[in-house]
């Protein structure tokens, strides 16, 4: 992992080196990886030739941590998910999940929470959270209360015979957090989530998201163009180069936890999205 550039705005620090992660305020030991990627690149083919989404790009994850990569349009953020997600294979280097090898197949200890909740519209909230369960051939019935559990935990448990047309666009996004996390995986990759959101309910989704993983204890890796949202919820923050992607920067967020929505207001905040900023544009 490269890392280019030093700014130490009050808040932010360089962990590319670190032997210690940053979870909120305080150092914690490391622990081993959940998530490890080692120079991994995808070249897709097309009828100009080879394209390379992604060089030589490495990464790591820990248990717990709250990760998310930022990094300008095309510069290979989805790609790098897919490839983690098993819905794609890479054509060079390696990338592992909990120690097994990403070879195009999903891991089982993985949620993925894409853009858009892409909730089946003829099922309930109830049966849209349970889709997971079915297409790893468990038993439904041993999963119900834990799908009322998430429903709860996402505060929409009242709505659980309600259909995705007669939820709002962040209620359908906290469905489809609900259904990755069903099956109480280890890691969750979440790929833009908000991006469709307006401002109000992208910031308040942020915050509910918080409070949610504070609670499971999860790892996330993230994928946003949002530097605020990114600072608001990370305790690193990874920024990829242009097309094709790699890592150029890893950054400690050490804010104190829990955040909240006057946390945005605070000149440490502005100050660190500001030094990140400059980075983005370089």
């Amino acid at each position: 992992m490269s890392s280019t550039g030093s700014f130490h705005p009050t808040g932010v620090s360089d962990v590319a080196a670190a032997d210690s992660a940053v979870v909120g305020a305080s150092l914690l030991p490391r622990s081993d990886p959940v998530l490890k990627v080692n120079a991994l690149s995808v070249v897709y083919a097309s009828s100009r030739g080879p394209i390379k989404a992604v060089a030589d790009l490495t990464l790591s994850l820990h248990q717990g941590e709250f990760v998310s990569v930022l990094g300008p349009s095309g510069c290979g953020k989805s790609t790098l998910l897919g490839v983690l997600a098993g819905l794609q294979v890479a054509t060079k280097g390696s990338a592992a999940v909990f120690d097994r090898p990403m070879m195009g197949r999903p891991h089982p200890n993985v949620g993925v929470v894409f853009q858009r909740p892409t909730l089946l519209p003829w099922l309930s909230v109830l049966d849209n959270i349970l889709i997971p369960i079915e297409a790893m051939r468990r038993r439904k019935s041993d999963y119900l209360d834990r799908a009322h559990e998430l429903l709860r935990l996402v505060a929409l448990e009242k709505y659980a015979s309600h259909y995705p047309a007669e939820l709002s666009g962040g209620m359908q996004q906290r469905v489809g957090l609900a259904r990755a996390m069903i099956h109480s995986p280890g890691l969750i990759l979440m790929d833009e989530p908000f991006a469709a959101l307006d401002a109000m309910t992208r910031e308040r989704m942020s915050v509910e998201l918080q409070e949610i993983l504070r609670e499971s204890g999860q790892s996330v890796l993230f994928i946003t163009h949002s530097i605020p949202e990114a600072v608001f919820l990370s305790d690193r923050v990874l920024m990829m180069s242009a097309s094709p992607g790699r890592i150029i920067k890893d950054v400690a967020i050490d804010l104190p936890r829990p955040r909240v929505t006057a946390t945005m207001a605070q000149s440490e905040f502005a100050e660190i999205c500001g030094a990140l900023r400059k980075l983005y544009i370089q």
